[in-house]
Order: structure tokens, then C-alpha cells, then sequence
């Protein structure tokens, strides 16, 4: 991480699949999008349409390699439109993740950045 990073947690910036709902919406089809980037604590991803902050969503976000999605609740906590492509930039944090949620996030960024020739 850089000197001046505030971030919490190790941050990648990839293009993984996401699909997303709002919370109350019932079971059922849920968007398709991508993440822009992810950390243990939150993920910045595409949407078409405008979910306000304070907004919940259900998540499931797929790392290549893994054979599930990984399932999260997460609160839109900014956005920002996008006016020469179209759709929204979308900041979400995630709800109450457990400890091993967190560590299973990090464990797959790290994973990425070792396999990168950079290394961390």
C-alpha cells in the first residue's frame, strides 16, 4: 500500500463478474455487472441505473478460479454517473461481513497480485 493510502484493506482493481439486487427486491433475476475494483471492506462496481446511498444490496461477486460467487450484503455509500459511457460508478461497503469473509477476500487479492509480475 502506499504511504498516504487511508484505505483499510488491500485494494485490486479487476474486472470480475457481479451480480447484484436490491435487498427487498424478492428472489429472483438479479443485474449483471463488473467490479472495478474490491477490498475486504467494500467494492466499487458498474451499474445502468442509479442506486441511491444508504441503498442495500444482495452481491454475489465471482473471482476467476473460485467455484462459488462470493454472497455479501452490502450499502451504497457514493456514486458517481458516468456521462460520456453512461450508468453509475457505485461505492458499496459491505454489511457486517465476518471475519473469514474478509480473510477469503484478501487471500484471492493476494493471490492475484502474486500471480502479477509485480508482486504486492
Amino acid at each position: 500500500m502506499k504511504k498516504n493510502e487511508r484505505r483499510k484493506f488491500l485494494r485490486l482493481r479487476a474486472h470480475h463478474l457481479l451480480k447484484y439486487k436490491l435487498a427487498n427486491d424478492p428472489p429472483g433475476q438479479k443485474n449483471l455487472s463488473f467490479v472495478i475494483d474490491i477490498s475486504a471492506g467494500g467494492v466499487l462496481f458498474y451499474a445502468r441505473e442509479k442506486l441511491p446511498e444508504d441503498t442495500f444490496l444482495d452481491l454475489e461477486i465471482n473471482f476467476p478460479g473460485s467455484n462459488q460467487p462470493l454472497c455479501i450484503k452490502a450499502r451504497v455509500v457514493r456514486l458517481r454517473q458516468l456521462k460520456k459511457i453512461g450508468g453509475f460508478e457505485i461505492g458499496a461497503e459491505f454489511v457486517d461481513p465476518a471475519q473469514d469473509f474478509r480473510i477469503l477476500v484478501d487471500q484471492k487479492i493476494i493471490d492475484v497480485y502474486k500471480k502479477s509480475k509485480g508482486g504486492i
